[in-house]
């Protein structure tokens, strides 16, 4: 079994998943995230949350 997380996105919001590491299958809007994806947006998010400074 594959690790991925699949979407249908509207068009307006494709690059927006995109963004996120979304790839497009086949032209329809089905989008999906790899587990690769997933923990390398996890990192850049973490990462990002850990160098805000509060103050």
């Amino acid at each position: 079994m594959s690790d991925i997380l699949k979407l249908f996105a509207v068009p307006e919001a494709k690059e927006f998943y995109q963004d996120l590491g979304f790839e497009e299958t086949n032209g329809s809007g089905e989008m999906i995230l790899s587990s690769n994806a997933a923990s390398m947006l996890l990192l850049d998010l973490e990462q990002k949350r850990n160098s805000t400074s509060f103050g």
